[in-house]
């Protein structure tokens, strides 16, 4: 298993292509050339997630008798984007049966979840393992970024059925040497009313995070009982996982959530700091974590928020975790010396050049919105420069490099229009002339262009589209009229900050306007509308048929 040295952060949204090579200057003769590569599409969207896992489901007995009743709870969680204003089903089913729906239940802020008491009980006098699944969203009128994680399954058990846990696993020895033998103890329970026999395999992870196996033993434990199971190993590696798995139970089990159980050994990461000196004002000096003992691979988080193993960096005070593959950590600290290394001058810096640069909310080079963050360098450092002094207007936020040729800005709502950003080099032979950069403000976006639609017959009718022409990057946000709105005879149902929405009458809907306006981080634009929406249908178009007709003729067809 191989991994990014650091976290990698989406941007913005829309679709990504991540490529993986291993041997990618094939250095290694293979049977095989052609499976190298790795490719993996991910899409990112600024969406809701409602989300639904097998334990978010929770009957208040997993092994009830025959008839007795059940009552269950249902948790579901939002990974996406924030939906609290919106309203959806949550259903039920046991055996692909509906049981119960509870709606409405709200949606959540991001990262949030809520329980949910089913009100419906549910029995069965039919002995045997039975399944409930849960259905976040069930009608779907949440336009979601993964529309596949809505539901999830929990099968529990009516009737007599044993249940074989872990109620202990350890080793004899903690911190063994290699080649040295270790009995492996698990002591086994079975809460159920059946006797059961069963196979407890022993595993232990290897270097190359594989799970290789130990040896296995057959056990048989009585109901309501436990029996203790030592198994000898000679240490093949001692910093590692031990894993112990219950499998093949004669018997059927009311839950395998507590078939396996894990225990470690060998002793926890141990870690130092070696430092290089950093130029006075600059960010030119080094730290490095050096790590043994553990077990590999391990991540490490610095007090300046970096994640590799070594850190660059002013001068002063730094300190590092360490986290092996086993979860435990070690930390140490140490300071970044500030060295006077100024290269020799014989005249102050030259002028600094400035090059604006950075992501920009409205996708115009140099025109930046509140909440955009950019980057602002010298073209060409001087190579006898010292450092930098920066100052920066108002409206921005110094996030860091003072004293180097790159800072890095974020803007807030009190940037104005047009601002200047001021930079000197410095060196021990004075101060050079001040460079500037300007700043601009990005516009707010234009009103929207004419909105496609009908605007007759819609009293009573589902799945009305309105669409408009669309820029990237902007947010759009439709309404109808106040009249409308106030009542619910017009309600947008999906596409909201789109440029295509579908929308729902009521029979109490009046002549009335939809709206839509186009949003950035500098501003709302002017509504486009389209009037005229009215509850009847529209007047037909011409009549088609004879103008002349004679005396008592009969079967004279006309259409429209």
């Amino acid at each position: 298993v191989a991994g990014l040295p650091n976290n990698f952060v989406f941007a913005q949204t829309g679709t990504y292509t991540f490529t993986m090579v291993t041997d990618p200057n094939n250095q290694f003769a293979e049977c095989n050339e052609n499976n190298n590569t790795l490719v993996r599409h991910i899409t990112v969207t600024n969406l809701p997630d409602m989300r639904i896992l097998s334990q978010h489901i929770a009957p208040s007995k997993l092994n009830p008798e025959p008839g007795e009743p059940i009552t269950m709870n249902v948790s579901y969680e939002n990974i996406g984007q924030s939906n609290i204003n919106q309203q959806m089903k949550l259903k039920l089913l046991i055996d692909n049966i509906p049981v119960d729906s509870v709606y409405p239940v709200n949606g959540l802020v991001t990262g949030g979840t809520t329980t949910v008491a089913i009100p419906a009980s549910w029995s069965s006098s039919l002995v045997g393992i039975h399944v409930i699944r849960a259905i976040i969203d069930a009608d779907d009128v949440v336009n979601e970024g993964n529309e596949t994680n809505n539901e999830a399954t929990r099968s529990f058990v009516v009737g007599s059925s044993a249940n074989l846990f872990f109620n202990q696993f350890f080793a004899s020895n903690n911190i063994p040497a290699p080649g040295d033998t270790i009995i492996l103890t698990a002591r086994i329970g079975n809460n159920g009313d059946l006797a059961t026999e069963a196979d407890v395999s022993f595993y232990y992870l290897n270097d190359q995070l594989d799970t290789l196996l130990i040896g296995t033993s057959a056990i048989a434990v009585p109901a309501n009982d436990s029996i203790t199971l030592t198994f000898p190993w000679k240490v093949i590696n001692n910093s590692t996982v031990l894993a112990a798995r219950i499998t093949n139970a004669s018997e059927l089990e009311f839950t395998y959530d507590d078939n396996r159980a894990t225990t470690l050994i060998g002793g926890p990461p141990q870690v130092t700091v070696v430092s290089a000196a950093a130029c006075t004002g600059t960010d030119g000096g080094s730290m490095t974590a050096v790590v043994t003992g553990g077990k590999p691979p391990y991540t490490f988080s610095w007090s300046n928020n970096a994640s590799s193993q070594t850190v660059n960096g002013a001068a002063g005070s730094y300190s590092v975790t360490v986290t092996d593959i086993l979860n435990r950590t070690a930390t140490a600290s140490g300071v970044i010396a500030d060295s006077n290394c100024c290269p020799p001058c014989t005249k102050a810096p030259k002028k600094p050049s400035l090059l604006i640069s950075g992501m920009s909310s409205t996708g115009a080079t140099n025109k930046f919105c509140p909440g955009d963050t950019i980057i602002v360098s010298v073209k060409i450092p001087d190579p006898t420069a010292c450092s930098y002094s920066w100052t920066v207007p108002p409206g921005t936020v110094l996030l860091g490099g003072q004293g180097t040729d790159s800072i890095v800005l974020a803007l807030d709502g009190n940037f104005a229009a047009t601002s200047n950003i001021y930079a000197s080099a410095i060196n021990t032979c004075g101060t050079s002339a001040i460079g500037t950069g300007k700043l601009n403000r990005g516009a707010k976006p234009g009103t929207p262009g004419s909105i496609t639609g009908i605007q007759d017959g819609l009293c009573d009718v589902s799945g009305v589209t309105y669409v408009i022409p669309t820029i990237g990057g902007l947010v759009y946000n439709w309404y109808f009229d106040t009249v409308n709105t106030a009542t619910g005879a017009g309600i947008i149902t999906s596409g909201q900050g789109t440029g295509m929405v579908t929308a729902d009458f009521t029979s109490a809907w009046v002549k009335g306007v939809i709206h839509v306006t186009a949003s950035n981080a500098c501003g709302t634009s002017g509504a486009r509308k389209m009037t005229n929406l009215k509850p009847a249908p529209g007047k037909p178009a011409g009549i088609t048929g004879p103008s002349q007709v004679t005396a008592y003729q009969a079967g004279v067809q006309y259409s429209i």
